[in-house]
C-alpha cells in the first residue's frame, strides 16, 4: 500500500467504530497516522475544539463558494460584454459606419437575451434606429 492509500483508508474508516482493527494495523505501519488519530480523538473529545474545527471548515468552504460564485459572475459578465462588442462591430459594418456612441452605450448595457435577439434580427434591421425597438 502506498502512502496515499494509507491516508485514504484512514480517512474513510476513522469515524467507523467497526474499522478500529484496520486503523490499528495502519497506525502500526505509519507513525503519521497514529499522530493523526490521536489528534482526531483529542478534538472529538473536546466539544469546544470540535466546534472551532467545524467553524474553520465552514469558513473555508464558504470562502471557496464565494470565490467560485464571483468567478462565474465574472465569466458571465465577460461573455455578455464580448457579445455586445461583437454586435457593435457587426452593426457598424451592416450600416457602413460607426454606430452613434449613445447606441453603443445602450448595447453595452443590454442584457444577454436582448443582445441575442438583436443578433438574430440583424439582417432585418434597416437603420440604426431600428435597434432601439429592442432596447426600450
Amino acid at each position: 500500500m502506498n502512502p496515499l492509500e494509507y491516508w485514504l483508508t484512514f480517512m474513510k474508516n476513522a469515524h467507523k467504530s467497526d474499522g478500529k482493527d484496520l486503523l490499528q494495523k495502519l497506525m502500526g505501519r505509519k507513525e503519521e497516522l497514529a499522530m493523526a488519530m490521536d489528534m482526531l480523538e483529542e478534538i472529538s473529545a473536546d466539544e469546544r475544539l470540535r466546534q472551532k474545527a467545524y467553524a474553520r471548515e465552514k469558513a473555508r468552504l464558504d470562502a471557496i463558494s464565494r470565490i467560485k460564485c464571483a468567478e462565474l459572475k465574472g465569466m458571465e459578465k465577460g461573455k455578455v460584454e464580448g457579445k455586445a462588442d461583437l454586435l457593435i462591430k457587426q452593426l457598424s459594418k451592416r450600416f457602413g459606419n460607426r454606430l452613434p456612441k449613445d447606441l453603443q452605450t445602450l448595447l453595452m448595457g443590454a442584457d444577454d437575451a436582448v443582445l441575442d435577439t438583436i443578433g438574430e434580427e440583424i439582417f432585418d434591421l434597416q437603420t440604426p434606429d431600428d435597434i432601439l425597438k429592442f432596447l426600450n
